[in-house]
């Protein structure tokens, strides 16, 4: 309808201060859908700012591209996500999610990061939009997603390299209706900052009754000092874990946030990016690499919080391993205690040391490796603790995903905290039965459910295939010497088949990898269909070049 308001999209990587700026943009007087929106967490205390029907949605549109929102679709995959958004079925949920936004009568917003990754589907549907992206040193966003779920500060650059690098080659975002602003300038001086989005939005949506200056000093409020809780020790120009075109598409950013519309820089992502994040999402969804060990700190009778929490991964291979976790110099005016959260799942674990010690590796507290000692410690999710055979340690059998004991430092203990301390622990760790089981009927559903879709793609590439067989039939091709006059009739079905054909081989190889670990009993019969399903496709595409009168290579 004409008197429809433009939306206002905000874009971004995860953790990099989204939903802040969302807080923000609806403090301003934008429509919010509240009801829908995913509450808050100790990761987000003051919520997400995220529809929830709109999360699942886009969960469900990257699914159909087989990724997720820690492994993005491919670049190549933009004509395929632009494609879903003209099915029928799928065009009319995702008006659905707008119909609410659009019948408010005034500006609306929407945010989930994803949005930087499905941009090629929603722009055929929302109309006219501004946008508002959030730009933060990606070193604080990879220490934040470390934090939260685990993961290595390498994986975290290249998942932040593929979300803001498909926001900078979108022409659209570019354009005078996209704002870029820096996270941390926002932090230090609110009031500037909110005048700016504030001024921003009263120009781009044509507000008559501009308040700029009134409304920032109500946004301002909003900005709280701990929400710059995840810092890096160095910038990213100095990381070495960055890539030469994570830091230039960094300096990019950056330009982009002090107003140059036309940004330069080279930027490719690194050839086996996507493999990367593959590899770490399936290790840690199923328990073969890695899980994290988190030491939370607080007054006694204070609550624990994310902001006062650190975390390191570690392996679930059973191998003997040194975990630290760094604790930053902490005040306390009394006791502190300590939660120690030995893994955030189902697992087995053989503990023979656990020490803290103050910044100059003075000792502060230690276990003394008895199995009483831990029993008599506040615990949660501990189902049993027995002593090492032959040795000092005990054996934790630990359920739930949330199993953890409590420490209680005493005075002089807690004052030795003030100018930072270590957590160590002596260890080895392995799922458990229950853990491994569930992780791999997730896979197998996982697998099963692509698999489903890719049978309903072929199916319905098939029908098409057999409609241009028909029609190149009854134009009786010419031989091959001659001009093939009809090639444009049968050539995109070629195409399409040979996409499915690439899909099916890259799930062959997912299935193959797993039937060489250990759910091969489990997932043979899902292989031997894959395997079925990729010869009918690949008998289809040979049987249609044969029509053609050509060998296959010279498509």
């Amino acid at each position: 309808p004409p008197d429809n308001k433009p939306g206002i999209i905000i874009l971004g990587m995860h953790r990099s201060g989204t939903s802040l700026i969302a807080q923000l943009v609806h403090r301003w007087g934008a429509y919010a859908h509240e009801d829908a929106m995913l509450p808050g967490d100790v990761w987000n205390p003051n919520g997400y700012m995220e529809p929830a029907p709109l999360v699942r949605f886009n969960d469900e549109l990257l699914g159909m591209l087989q990724s997720r929102w820690n492994v993005p679709p491919h670049r190549c995959d933009k004509p395929m996500l632009a494609e879903l958004a003209l099915q029928p079925e799928l065009r009319a949920r995702a008006q659905d999610l707008i119909g609410p936004m659009l019948a408010c009568g005034r500006p609306w917003f929407w945010k989930d990061p994803r949005l930087a990754i499905l941009l090629p589907f929603w722009k055929q549907l929302w109309g006219k939009v501004v946008y508002i992206i959030p730009v933060r040193e990606p070193g604080d966003i990879a220490i934040s997603l470390g934090r939260r779920d685990g993961f290595s500060m390498r994986t975290s650059l290249v998942l932040w390299h593929r979300y803001m690098s498909a926001l900078v080659e979108d022409r659209d975002v570019l354009t005078s209706s996209g704002m870029f602003l820096r996270f941390e300038d926002l932090l230090s001086d609110p009031i500037t900052a909110c005048r700016r989005i504030a001024h921003f939005l009263d120009l781009q949506l044509g507000n008559p009754d501009p308040k700029s200056d009134d409304l920032a000093q109500l946004m301002a409020a909003a900005v709280e000092e701990k929400l710059w809780r995840s810092r890096s020790d160095f910038p990213l120009w100095e990381n070495p874990l960055a890539s030469e075109a994570e830091r230039s598409l960094y300096a990019t950013l950056l330009r982009l946030t002090k107003g140059d519309s036309t940004p330069s820089g080279n930027f490719p992502p690194e050839p086996h990016w996507r493999e990367v994040l593959i590899a770490e999402d399936l290790m840690q969804r199923t328990g073969v690499m890695s899980a994290v060990c988190k030491v939370y700190w607080s007054d006694l009778h204070a609550e624990f919080c994310a902001e006062q929490s650190n975390s390191v991964p570690l392996t679930m291979d059973g191998s003997p391993q040194h975990v630290r976790v760094s604790i930053p110099p902490w005040q306390s005016f009394g006791t502190t205690k300590l939660r120690v959260d030995f893994v955030d799942r189902p697992a087995i674990v053989w503990l023979t040391a656990m020490e803290l010690t103050d910044s100059e590796e003075n000792v502060i507290w230690a276990w003394d490796r008895r199995v009483d000692s831990i029993v008599s410690l506040a615990q949660n999710d501990v189902a049993s603790c027995n002593s090492l055979c032959g040795e000092s340690g005990c054996v934790l059998q630990l359920n739930g995903y949330d199993p953890w004991i409590v420490i209680v430092l005493d005075f002089t203990q807690s004052a030795a905290l003030k100018d930072g301390a270590g957590f160590a622990m002596e260890c080895s760790c392995s799922a458990s039965v229950a853990f491994v089981l569930d992780a791999q009927n997730a896979l197998i559903r996982h697998t099963t459910d692509r698999l489903q879709r890719l049978e309903g793609r072929q199916t319905e590439m098939f029908g098409e295939l057999r409609e241009r067989l028909r029609e190149v039939e009854s134009l009786k091709v010419v031989p091959q010497s001659a001009p093939h006059e009809n090639e444009c009739v049968i050539m995109p079905s070629i195409d399409r088949l040979q996409q499915l054909e690439a899909a099916q081989i890259e799930l062959c190889q997912t299935v193959h990898n797993i039937v060489n670990s250990r759910s091969w009993k489990t997932l043979v019969a899902v292989g031997g269909l894959m395997l079925r399903l990729r010869m009918a496709t690949v008998n289809s595409v040979t049987a249609v070049h044969r029509l053609l009168g050509r060998p296959k290579n010279r498509v």
